[in-house]
């Protein structure tokens, strides 16, 4: 299967802001903000308040599409509920 190249866009703490969030190909995670970019740290242990922010719509929308299927699966008789 094809690599697809994430990128993950979220809003600044200023108005009009936003900040780019991109996994590389070795799987690292890189933000375009200066809080990340200005870390001592290797690439791979840096982390700033948009990839945590990221990180937790996405883990938010797939328990959305979790209980949407379970949810789907009880109307249809797929499963107890």
């Amino acid at each position: 299967m094809a690599r697809t190249d994430i990128t993950i866009t979220v809003p600044g703490s200023k108005p009009g802001t936003s900040y780019e969030i991109k996994e590389a190909s070795d799987g690292s995670w890189y933000c375009s903000c200066p809080a990340w970019k200005n870390q001592k740290l290797p690439a791979e242990w840096r982390e700033c308040k948009h990839m945590t922010q990221a990180i937790l719509a996405v883990v938010n929308l797939g328990n959305h599409v979790v209980g949407a299927t379970e949810a789907a699966k009880r109307r249809t008789g797929a499963v107890a509920g």
